[in-house]
């Protein structure tokens, strides 16, 4: 999740709103939970050593946002599944 609002730098409460500059958090907050269910489902996929899935939903989380969970589980996830060239999302 956000640390402070884009457009005013003031902390993020979890609101909707930012309590600041009244800026619409909301669709960033959407993009923040898309990528953080990508990443949960790569994690999962992982789990399953379903590694060629685990690295596309990995590659999706950090199209949306940059993590370095995301990225070590998608450098991993690719060596295991045998690509040669994992670094199209990096």
């Amino acid at each position: 999740m956000m640390e402070t609002c884009p457009a005013c730098k003031a902390p993020f409460k979890g609101r909707q709103i930012c309590h600041r500059c009244k800026s619409d958090l909301r669709p960033l907050i959407a993009v923040a939970e898309r990528a953080a269910a990508c990443l949960a489902a790569a994690r999962a996929a992982f789990e399953q050593n379903d590694y060629q899935a685990a690295c596309g939903l990995a590659c999706q989380s950090l199209a949306l946002k940059r993590s370095g969970e995301a990225e070590s589980l998608y450098r991993y996830a690719g060596f295991l599944a045998g690509r040669r060239r994992i670094l199209a999302c990096l």
